[in-house]
């Protein structure tokens, strides 16, 4: 039987709360009661709406607890001052008792993809963990981190903001070993006023990463200089790694074409060849695939030199600024 994922005297420590009775968490950690499942822990998040008018509900859909601002009725619960910044202690202890290669992501487009696509590498070679759906806001990074089995070897997590000041506090909670920055483009316009201000926002995913990490980069992006700049301020040990068709990338973008639904991109990686075969159409895809193997080789495994990769996330999503044809 495996090791239940939190046992209620551990969350009570982590956070500083009360359990008003025992529990242990046999399932995953849940903020919706309408994909909960027996064992999970329901967390009462005060967002849209007040995740305590859902308690109950969850107790009848099998919660093997709450964790809540109140009690409400009866059931297993674990009472603390703030919902939030107690899934966030637990998203951060979560990360301190797993030894994982951690990897984040972000960028103005393809992230979901690059996120989705180095899941299904790292789900490969052992245990993985990372996102579901597009949850890399203020609770989907710390609900994610909650999420995390203990065993896990290798995670990957997509990092969002819609305004200034957000990635830097998500990339601190998670402490990457290797962070991801897909490319910048206009996406975050209305929140931050020009490129130049969400390229500095996206270079705050290099805040948190761990000693001597990698960070990798588009090559082929005008804010390329300025974020190694950034990368390298936060991470003086850190690792410069990049990809797209510049002569100069790591991983160099030397081929691209289509069969039908399918697409097969050629990198030249430090030297070593490797064909890559998507389930999409588009030439986006090929700077989203080169990102993804170019990061599974910080993991503790390396890509091999031949591989079909299942495309997740966003397929319609828009290719970044200056991906023009691939030759």
């Amino acid at each position: 039987m495996n090791a239940p994922l939190w046992i209620s005297s551990d969350i009570a420590l982590i956070t500083g709360g009360r359990a008003t009775d025992p529990f242990s968490v046999t399932g995953s950690v849940s903020i919706d009661t309408r994909s909960l499942k027996p064992g999970d822990l329901f967390v009462a998040l005060t967002d849209q709406r007040d995740g305590h008018d859902f308690v109950e509900a969850a107790f009848a859909a099998g919660a093997a607890g709450a964790l809540v601002s109140r009690q409400v009725g009866q059931g297993p619960q674990l009472v603390v001052d703030d919902v939030q910044e107690a899934l966030e202690q637990m998203g951060v202890a979560a990360r301190v008792r797993c030894g994982a290669h951690r990897t984040a992501v972000t960028g103005s487009a393809g992230k979901t993809s690059v996120k989705e696509m180095l899941a299904q590498i790292y789900r490969a070679f052992g245990p993985a963990h990372w996102n579901v759906k597009s949850f890399n806001n203020h609770w989907g990074v710390p609900l994610t981190l909650a999420r995390m089995p203990e065993d896990t070897t290798r995670a990957v997590f997509e990092i969002g903001m819609s305004t200034l000041g957000e990635i830097a506090p998500r990339s601190q909670m998670v402490r990457p070993h290797t962070g991801i920055v897909t490319c910048i483009a206009g996406a975050h316009l209305e929140g931050l006023g020009s490129l130049s201000a969400v390229a500095h926002e996206k270079a705050d995913i290099f805040t948190g990463m761990e000693a001597g990490g990698t960070f990798i980069l588009p090559a082929d992006d005008e804010f390329f200089d300025y974020l190694a700049g950034r990368a390298r301020r936060f991470c003086p040990t850190g690792n410069l790694e990049s990809f797209g068709r510049s002569a100069n990338a790591t991983a160099r973008i030397v081929g691209y074409e289509t069969d039908g639904n399918e697409s097969r991109i050629q990198l030249d990686i430090v030297g070593k060849p490797v064909l890559v075969t998507i389930n999409a159409v588009g030439e986006h895809w090929a700077m989203n695939a080169a990102a993804a193997v170019l990061a599974s080789r910080n993991a503790p495994r390396h890509f091999p030199a031949t591989r079909h990769l299942p495309v997740g996330g966003q397929p319609n999503s828009s290719p970044c600024r200056r991906a023009d044809t691939l030759r």
